[in-house]
């Protein structure tokens, strides 16, 4: 029968109790009974009054207005009107608990839409209440809930208006109702559009240059855009997003250091001037876009040296002072060469020809005035520059370098192989000098090109210089007249790898066959790179790979990873690794540290092979022994039938009838190998009487627990005479002598068996039962 199920609308729709019509499983009861007006079905409240004997005793009456609580079993009686057979099932009440709503019965929206403060919104009802997981919400206008409605929903009655919703369980169909109240709140007016020309504030970004930012006051249009409202307030934000959500106000607008359009929220005055606040807890406002312009300055780089070296020695040389307008602009976002100009002057004033300018000292400064017409202010910049003519010195750069890097893992402080090596740069000085005086010339190096050119960032502590896998940049600078050349040098510093043998499994166990050696579970060494992990510096090289059985190198193991073969002996073997690179000149090889243990394991085995792996004694009694026989790599528990564990293999007092024993590898824990499972584990014992009447069910007599042993079995009857020899292995005897059934009486029978490699007998009786 399928269970009553009904919503609970009564009184405490939450305690569990609701009325059921028992009647409605009636029909279906019947439906099965022909002809059903044979049948009585009544229903009772537990299964002894159901099943009483003959009509059942105390029957529920009132059937179609059942009061009843969840989970309560109603058993149910039919019975048959002539015979008085009768069968009883049940079934269950199932009483669901409609969801209790807490959400809000208020739902304040600003009237910000595009036609503001007509009394008139749109609400979004659903993102208000919040989906219910499980629950189906509806929506409707009137409280009857004939009128559905959508969301969003624009009301239909200026101002207030109260509509009407419900949740339904999508499982049980239940049905929770509430009212939720829609109240459209008046917004400000202001003035919006500021997109007039006379509303922009802009400026040259001359405070701290083009950092995108200046110093305005934002509060110059504020008259017009509050338009005479008194009850209004201004809030000034950096971002839309801002403005809307009320954050990172700016608080000094009328000394605001902003980089673009500023949002303006005009909201009403607070308590107790208005109180127009949303379901959001905001003040209904209106966002203003305040237009801010900053236009960056064509900036120029500073202490830029243009030098001219002199081949005639006499300290003047011409110049085109517009060549150097590429060098000397910076990058800036809408300041190009096409609407940039370039006014250069000496200490005389404004050079008339600067394309072909002789300089009048040596050095020269010359300054220079970039002016951008990008901007409707015309924004200017104005730096200073050098010209120089000078000699130009020589550049022998050293030879590439070479080394491996260091590795102590008991000192990583000293050792840390991070992919730095001291290299001495001062010793290199003299071969780059290459007979030039270093009185008259500074060597200098660098990380990049640029550097070097402009002479910026150079490395000072040269002795204690850590190299890496660089190229490092030298200038070899003339102390006199500054003219200097630029080379470059290649160092090659190698990290060493730090191998980390693991397991494929993450275990130290390799589980062999005792008897085969056949590996079981196998176990591949794999290399952990603990140098990978920083990651390397400079990109992984590639490597080669020796393998070590203690300190044995492995013939032909180069790969980076390694079965481990069988040991015949079981021994506990020891593991290195030695990873070598293959970059050329180089060949850094570095030896695992820890050696990884390999412990071999395995399932148990019957030590007498071909046996079962036990033996069992005291034979015919109630207290047998059974002692397991077995060999193997591992250290071993034994269970019987499920039970608890112990490391003795002998079961004393070992129940009549069929076992099974595990023998459990507990050699290293939760690594160890399979367990070894023993069936059929037979007691010995005999049967009593037997029935050999061909139903099926103790047709035949023999002892139980010898199968597969060498045994003889003599049965005799009352007068000692021999009826039948049997062995255990047979199906056994039927009853029959020479073909004939021997009538139902006790016989005797005779067992010669081995137990512990002694000939025992042991006689009893039985009975044969027709």
């Amino acid at each position: 029968l399928t269970n009553l199920e009904v919503c609970d609308y009564i009184g405490n729709t939450q305690d569990g109790y609701a009325y059921f019509n028992l009647s409605l499983q009636t029909p279906a009861i019947l439906a099965a009974n022909t002809p059903s007006s044979n049948y009585t079905v009544t229903y009772y409240n537990n299964q002894i009054n159901a099943s009483a004997s003959p009509n059942g005793i105390l029957p529920i009456s009132q059937i179609t207005n059942y009061f009843g609580h969840n989970g309560d079993t109603i058993w149910v009686r039919v019975q048959n009107n002539s015979t008085g057979c009768f069968t009883v099932s049940s079934f269950q009440l199932i009483v669901h608990a409609p969801l209790v709503l807490t959400t809000p019965t208020l739902y304040k929206v600003c009237d910000t839409d595009t036609t503001p403060n007509d009394n008139y919104t749109s609400f979004n009802i659903l993102s208000f209440i919040g989906p219910i997981a499980g629950y189906t919400i509806n929506l409707y206008a009137d409280a009857a809930h004939t009128q559905p409605i959508s969301s969003p929903f624009t009301n239909t009655l200026p101002a207030n208006q109260t509509i009407f919703w419900t949740a339904t369980n999508n499982t049980t169909g239940c049905i929770s109702s509430r009212t939720l109240t829609l109240t459209v709140l008046p917004v400000p007016t202001p003035n919006t559009n500021l997109s007039a020309p006379q509303y922009l504030i802009h400026s040259c970004d001359s405070n701290s240059p083009n950092d995108g930012f200046e110093i305005f006051n934002l509060t110059v249009n504020a008259n017009y855009i509050l338009n005479g409202d008194t009850n209004t307030e201004l809030h000034y934000y950096p971002s839309l997003v801002d403005a809307e959500n009320g954050t990172n106000e700016i608080t000094n607008p009328t000394a605001a250091n902003v980089n673009g359009d500023v949002y303006i929220r005009v909201q009403w005055k607070p308590a107790p001037v208005t109180s127009f606040i949303d379901s959001n807890n905001q003040y209904c406002h209106v966002i203003v876009k305040q237009p801010v312009k900053v236009y960056p300055l064509p900036l120029m780089y500073a202490n830029k040296q243009f030098q001219i070296c002199d081949n005639d020695t006499d300290g003047f040389a011409v110049f085109d002072l517009t060549s150097y307008t590429d060098d000397l602009l910076m990058n800036t976002t809408g300041i190009t060469f096409a609407n940039t100009t370039f006014v250069f002057s000496n200490a005389s004033g404004v050079i008339s020809n600067p394309a072909a300018y002789t300089n009048t000292t040596n050095p020269e400064t010359i300054t220079v005035t970039a002016t951008s017409s990008a901007s409707p202010l015309n924004c200017s910049y104005t730096q200073t520059f050098s010209i120089i003519v000078n000699p130009n010195p020589t550049v022998t750069p050293p030879a590439t370098w070479k080394t491996c890097d260091t590795l102590d893992p008991t000192d990583t402080v000293n050792y840390p192989n991070d992919g730095y090596y001291n290299h001495d740069l001062a010793a290199l000085i003299p071969g780059i000098l290459n007979g030039q005086a270093d009185t008259d010339f500074t060597v200098t190096f660098y990380h990049t090109e640029a550097d070097a050119i402009a002479a910026t960032n150079g490395i000072t502590n040269l002795s204690a210089y850590m190299a890496q896998t660089e190229t490092i940049w030298i200038r070899v600078t003339n102390n006199t007249t500054g003219c200097y050349v630029v080379g470059s040098t290649n160092f090659v510093v190698e990290q060493l790898p730090e191998p980390v043998i693991e397991s494929d499994n993450g275990m130290h166990v390799i589980c062999v066959d005792y008897r085969s050696l056949m590996v079981l579970r196998p176990l591949q060494l794999q290399i952990h790179n603990l140098t990978e992990d920083t990651p390397y510096l400079h990109g992984t090289p590639t490597y080669t790979y020796k393998w070590y059985e203690g300190n044995a190198p492995i013939p032909g193991e180069t790969n980076s990873t390694y079965n481990v073969p069988a040991s015949a002996t079981g021994d506990v073997r020891n593991y290195k690794v030695e990873m070598t690179t293959t970059t050329p000149g180089l060949g850094c090889s570095y030896t695992s540290v820890q050696a990884f243990t390999v412990i071999q394991s395995g399932p148990a085995t019957p030590t007498v092979i071909g046996s079962t792996g036990y033996t069992v004694t005291n034979a015919f009694t109630e207290n047998q022994t059974i002692t397991v026989d077995v060999d193997g790599w591992g250290k071993y528990e034994y269970s019987l039938d499920d039970g608890p564990r112990q490391t003795s293999p002998i079961f004393e007092n070992v129940s009549l009838g069929e076992h099974f024993i595990t023998v459990w590898d507990v050699k290293e824990g939760n690594e160890s190998c399979d367990p070894f499972l023993i069936q059929k584990v037979r007691t010995i014992d005999y049967p009593h009487y037997f029935t050999p009447n061909g139903d099926g069910f103790n047709d035949y007599w023999n002892i139980n627990g010898l199968q597969g042993q060498y045994a003889k079995i003599y049965l005799f009857d009352r007068f000692g005479k021999l009826i039948k020899q049997l062995s255990p292995d047979t199906q056994g005897w039927d009853g029959t002598y020479n073909g004939n059934p021997l009538p139902a009486t006790d016989y005797w029978f005779t067992v010669e068996y081995f137990e512990l490699n002694t000939t025992k007998t042991f006689k009893a009786h039985f009975s044969l039962k027709r």
